[in-house]
């Protein structure tokens, strides 16, 4: 593999590991600000941190519950930085996605281990997770995945060289995953468990590790009560109906997942169909099966360690999500859960090529040739064009949230919604209303245009002074109405809803403005109508 060339001590090591941090740079940051165009959940976070750097409170909504604001707090320190704007919040993953890398060569590097230092960095700087969620907002995750790498490869340093202190640090870092999911308890896990034999028990006993577990603590317990609570008030959710269909929805998600197909499926329709992808699970399951193997984890401490992370991800990742999601994650979305258990793989793959063997390197090779070419993939849809939403089932066909779907313009879709709105609306303003969730980060592009954004999906419609609105739509070719399968029913019903509310109850409507994809197909919908008079005077009256 590339990597291997600069495995060697000295200037060609420093050289090495720059050359792939350039690389994955050049994934992460370039138009870091509309590729993919802002959709979803990046407009909570980014708004967070906008009211955290106001110097405003902020606080999550009670089914979100379970991590911390400490994302917003960092997006805000970004703004402190670069000023309220949009890219401040995909920055905190970026950058943590580049550390993720560095994290990833320094420390098997430190445990003696070079070869397998410069090959997991590598592995980490062109996997399509990795880049994906480096590129966007909309959850913390590549935190997570920063501190499921950091954290338990420290924890490892300390035991091996037996230093407590750098045992406590390594604690310290893997509790910080509880700030961005309670799916980095895979960390903390695996981390109790390596330190289990009798050999190694002696980290249990120190006076470090319980003072690290102490201050851990106090900042977790907060976390964890906010995460339980969201859990006991999640709807029960019956693991017996389906429990065939749930387990195998589970593993092709994993599988392909962890070799970059389930990323390009969420994020465009570039992916293999449900089916042919399934022939992933074959070079997956072997390099798994490599690193657990007798010989290899004798020979290599990564390879035994990765081995058992790996397993502690694959049993932990459903059992913590039951209680608060469709476990058996068969929705195209759920690969962004995958920071769970790809530190684990990822350090079985960079030991088995560096320490299986020709064949074993080769296997390693293919799969990193493909997790390339995934991303290679991604990168040609953003580009050059995209399609429609087919829904969130891979079952059913389901691949391309339309939320993150790019114009042909080199710029964020609600910036230029935003730019129709105010030539539409003029001095006067109005109120910018849709109903899909993808719009969300509508709210913060509005922010300062005296021009309200309101999500209508479960309200009636407002009134404002002006009477005028602006009303913003996915085309329904986007939404594949005519063309099975479908985007989601649900979101489906919910834009149709808003536009015949639009055509009863507003006149003087006009299209201002159409976006299209990179390849001609179109995107949304901008248009611009008026509240009829009586409507407001009755309006006022109420």
């Amino acid at each position: 593999m590339l990597a291997c060339a600069f495995f060697m001590s000295g200037r060609r090591a420093i050289f090495g590991c720059l050359l792939v941090l350039a690389l994955g740079a050049a994934l992460r940051l370039p138009a870091l600000g509309w590729l993919p165009s802002p959709s979803g959940d990046e407009g909570n976070w980014v708004g967070y941190g906008q009211r955290l750097h106001m110097g405003m409170g902020a606080a999550l909504e009670a089914n979100a519950a379970f991590v911390s604001l400490l994302y917003a707090q960092l997006i805000a320190a970004v703004m402190g930085w670069i000023g309220p704007e949009f890219v401040a919040g995909r920055l905190v993953n970026a950058v943590a996605g580049l550390l993720t890398i560095a994290a990833a060569w320094w420390l098997p590097t430190r445990l003696g281990s070079p070869r397998v230092g410069a090959i997991l960095a590598l592995l980490v700087a062109i996997h399509p997770w990795s880049v994906a969620y480096s590129r966007v907002a909309s959850v913390p995750y590549a935190l997570g995945l920063l501190v499921l790498f950091a954290g338990p490869l420290v924890f490892l340093l300390g035991v091996e060289r037996k230093r407590p202190f750098v045992v406590a640090v390594g604690v310290q870092l893997v509790s910080l995953g509880a700030h961005f999911s309670p799916l980095c308890l895979v960390g903390a896990v695996a981390c109790a468990l390596y330190a289990l034999p009798r050999k190694r028990r002696w980290v249990l006993a120190h006076g470090w590790t319980w003072a690290s577990i102490a201050i851990a603590e106090i900042h977790v317990l907060p976390v964890v009560q906010g995460a339980l609570a969201v859990a006991r008030a999640a709807p029960e959710i019956d693991a017996a109906v389906g429990a065939p269909d749930r387990w195998l929805a589970f593993l092709h998600m994993v599988t392909t997942g962890l070799a970059g197909e389930a990323t390009v499926r969420h994020f465009s329709n570039a992916a293999l169909p449900a089916a042919g992808a399934w022939l992933l699970a074959v070079p997956v399951a072997a390099v798994a099966a490599l690193a657990a193997s007798r010989r290899l984890r004798e020979a290599s401490l990564l390879a035994r360690f990765g081995a058992l992370y790996l397993g502690v991800g694959l049993v932990l990742l459903p059992l913590i999500l039951a209680p608060g999601r469709e476990w058996e994650m068969p929705a195209t979305h759920m690969d962004r859960y995958l920071f769970a258990v790809l530190p684990g793989f990822l350090i079985c793959a960079a030991a088995v090529a560096a320490e299986g063997g020709r064949l074993a390197a080769a296997l390693v090779a293919v799969l990193a040739l493909w997790s390339a070419g995934a991303t290679g993939r991604l990168a040609w849809t953003y580009a050059y064009g995209h399609g429609v939403d087919h829904g969130e089932f891979v079952a059913a066909g389901g691949s391309g949230y339309r939320g993150w779907m790019v114009a042909d313009e080199a710029r964020p879709t609600l910036e230029i919604v935003r730019e129709a709105a105010q030539e539409a609306l003029g001095p006067a303003g109005g109120l910018v209303l849709y109903a899909d969730r993808s719009f969300g980060p509508l709210g913060f592009f509005m922010r300062g245009t005296g021009i309200g954004a309101r999500d209508v999906r479960r309200v009636d419609l407002p009134s404002h002074p002006s009477g005028r609105f602006v009303f913003v739509f996915f085309s329904d070719r986007v939404l594949a109405l005519d063309d099975p399968p479908s985007a989601p029913p649900k979101y489906v019903a919910a834009g149709r809803a808003l536009r015949k509310r639009m055509e009863e109850k507003f006149a003087r409507r006009s299209l201002i403005r159409t976006l299209r994809q990179r390849d001609g197909f179109p995107l949304i919908e901008v248009w611009l109508a008026e509240e009829p008079l009586l409507r407001r005077l009755r309006m006022a009256a109420d």
